[in-house]
């Protein structure tokens, strides 16, 4: 099998360097693209384009897995509410770490890319851009969680979900997907990295049944950007 590599345009143009995207099928007319970075995502079960991937030089990143929730639907919270573009300063202050365990992490991303990278999420699930919408559990102006959302055909993906340190281990976590499940009146698919066992023994407590789970791969190149 051929690796083929797809430009990934948003990606490099906010990370200010050529990123793209591998997959396994009929090799393309043409030369391949140069980057700095190439990602493949591989189903977990895969193991012979595992084995691939790291023949030609991928490095493995971490583990996700996929969850699907059908929650009842509880009334929301009476401390729920959308989030408005006035929120996004709080937002922006309150989580901007939240999500320092994701893929985009170290030695491949930095800490301040990763942060910089969820506050644009965080802005576009607010303003209805990339998520549908972006809803938060709060108290006057202390947002203690937050949730996004985006409908598909058939189930709710969840974007972004986190709740406030101060206020972890209370339960908010369960309210903010309950929250989800209200709204939109779908299931729920929501993805977490398989080293992320708080979030996953929630879903399982909540019933999830797991959907899929995939490996991550980075394969780094130096390239001159001139």
């Amino acid at each position: 099998m051929e690796m083929v590599y797809q430009p990934l345009i948003w990606e490099s143009d906010f990370f200010q360097r050529p990123l793209v995207e591998a997959r396994f099928g009929l090799q393309e007319v043409g030369n391949p693209p140069k980057f700095a970075m190439a990602q493949i995502k591989i189903p977990a079960a895969d193991q012979a384009k595992i084995q691939l991937a790291q023949a030609q030089g991928f490095n493995f990143v971490m583990g996700q897995v996929c969850f699907e929730l059908t929650l009842a639907k509880k009334p929301p919270l009476s401390t729920a509410c959308k989030a408005e573009e006035a929120d996004l300063p709080a937002l922006l202050e309150g989580f901007s770490t939240a999500f320092a365990g994701s893929r985009f992490c170290p030695p491949y991303f930095s800490g301040a890319e990763n942060q910089r990278f969820y506050a644009k999420w965080l802005e576009n699930a607010v303003k209805g851009q990339f998520d549908d919408e972006c809803w938060l559990i709060k108290q006057g102006r202390q947002i203690q969680g937050l949730i996004s959302w985006k409908r598909e055909e058939d189930h709710c993906r969840i974007g972004l979900l986190a709740v406030a340190p101060a206020f972890q281990g209370q339960g908010l976590g369960q309210a903010l997907l309950e929250l989800a499940a209200q709204q939109t009146g779908l299931p729920l698919h929501i993805t977490t990295q398989q080293h992320n066992l708080p979030a996953i023994r929630l879903y399982e407590k909540l019933g999830g049944r797991l959907i899929s789970s995939h490996y991550w791969f980075y394969k780094v190149e130096k390239y001159d950007p001139l």
